[in-house]
């Protein structure tokens, strides 16, 4: 009876017309199977290792959308970035004290913070401080003495050798090594070089009379693309964004390989503020209503910032969200680039933030 009642089973299901599996949905799933057995096994490790060590940490934050675990304290750093309520230094959800803030620098270990007497901070996501031994030469400029790049652990700066001998150095932040750039060159009558760019593997820098861009592994000088040590013209990560007065434009222009990459045009020069994010991303620009346009670098689509917001009162996180405060409401808020949309985050804050202004110019 069972035998029977099996081959009976068989012949229906012989009859039903199934469509062929396509192969590239057959292949999505045995790669499911073989992540989901990944995940299995490395949960389970994890499983073992706290019982072994008495279960003293834990991750707390699994991602959306991506298998790795992150540390909830380095997620918030990239999505809410790194901001200075007077000497309270706010990266991510630590918080540090650091008198004197008078400028915020991304790394992908946390933000580098410059003081008004040159003092060079690093600040990690838990709030932790680190007093960096930075033998710097020359007064404090406006764009700081170091150069920096969100995605990466380095910084880059000029050393003062001696009296009359600066270095050009990068210095690897998780392991505390250091980089001798090209050859030492002579200090003009003792008024401050400094390294102005860093990303990937070119180093920029300036000083009196001149100034150039290198790799920095391998000390070779490198063409500059236009305008970097000129303003308008700002630097963010492989890109760069100026003003074409014939065309009354905004241009970004990649780094890579020369190509316009973002075009705007715009109608009132005399009142535009610009800013490009510290990813290269997106770019904000100040609207004639009290409020900015968000552009998508890539796509060129756009979204609109009312409510007496200003590229002037906004910086950068390292992923490209907008964080700052609107005029009035004294509450740090953080604005998806893709949607618009802005949310505060709890903080009130006094009279001005700091934040970071990514590559920043102004027209007219």
């Amino acid at each position: 009876m069972t035998e029977r009642l099996s081959a009976l089973l068989h012949e229906e299901a012989a009859a039903i017309d199934v469509p062929p599996v396509p192969d590239d949905l057959l292949a999505a799933g045995h790669r499911e199977v073989r992540r989901r057995r990944t995940r299995t096994a490395l949960v389970g490790a994890v499983a073992a290792l706290l019982i072994a060590v008495g279960a003293s940490a834990a991750v707390d934050l699994w991602r959306d959308g991506n298998d790795a675990i992150e540390p909830a304290g380095q997620l918030a750093y990239q999505q809410w970035g790194a901001w200075a309520d007077g000497d309270e230094v706010h990266v991510g959800r630590g918080v540090a004290v650091v008198p004197g803030v008078s400028k915020l620098q991304y790394t992908s270990t946390g933000a580098i913070v410059t003081t008004q007497d040159n003092r060079i901070v690093l600040v990690d996501p838990e709030g932790n401080t680190r007093d960096l031994d930075l033998e710097l030469r020359g007064e404090l400029f406006a764009r700081g003495p170091v150069a920096t790049d969100a995605t990466e652990p380095y910084l880059g700066y000029v050393r003062a050798l001696d009296s009359r001998t600066n270095q050009l150095v990068v210095l690897d932040l998780t392991t505390g090594e250091e980089t001798a750039v090209g050859a030492a060159f002579p200090d003009r009558e003792g008024v401050g070089s400094y390294a102005e760019l860093l990303w990937d593997d070119e180093l920029g820098y300036a000083r009196p009379g001149g100034g150039g861009l290198v790799n920095w592994r391998t000390g070779d000088r490198l063409p500059t693309p236009p305008g970097p040590w000129n303003t308008p013209e700002g630097i963010g990560h492989g890109a760069t964004v100026g003003y074409d007065d014939d065309a009354h434009m905004l241009v970004v222009t990649s780094r890579t390989d020369g190509s316009t990459l973002l075009e705007v045009p715009v109608t009132e020069p005399a009142s535009a503020a610009v800013s490009l994010s510290v990813d290269g991303r997106y770019l904000a620009t100040s609207t004639a209503d009290d409020g900015l346009d968000v552009y998508d670098v890539a796509s060129g689509t756009s979204v609109h910032l009312g409510d007496d917001r200003s590229v002037g009162d906004y910086g950068w996180t390292p992923d490209g969200h907008l964080v700052g405060g609107r005029s009035g409401e004294q509450e740090v808020e953080v604005c998806d680039p893709a949607t618009g949309a802005c949310t505060g985050i709890g903080y009130a804050y006094g009279d001005a933030l700091t934040v970071v202004s990514g590559a920043t110019t102004f027209v007219g």
